[in-house]
């Protein structure tokens, strides 16, 4: 994963009210700089990381460890 333990993308005007991504089983929340709400740009960069085997660099990543 390019070295990286996580990475999310990141939209910082969004802010870091939590977002809940899905609530079944244990659930999952985030804050909304890491959540993508456009389907279309998710399933580019999923597409891109699938044939590429790295990170669209059109989009901002942030990198967790």
């Amino acid at each position: 994963m390019d070295g990286s333990f996580e990475r999310r993308l990141h939209f910082p005007e969004q802010g870091g009210e939590e977002v809940e991504v899905w609530e079944s089983d244990q659930g999952y929340a985030a804050p909304a700089r890491h959540v993508c709400f456009d389907v279309e740009a998710v399933l580019r960069a999923a597409r891109y990381y699938a044939e590429r085997g790295g990170f669209d660099p059109h989009f901002t990543w942030y990198e967790g460890v």
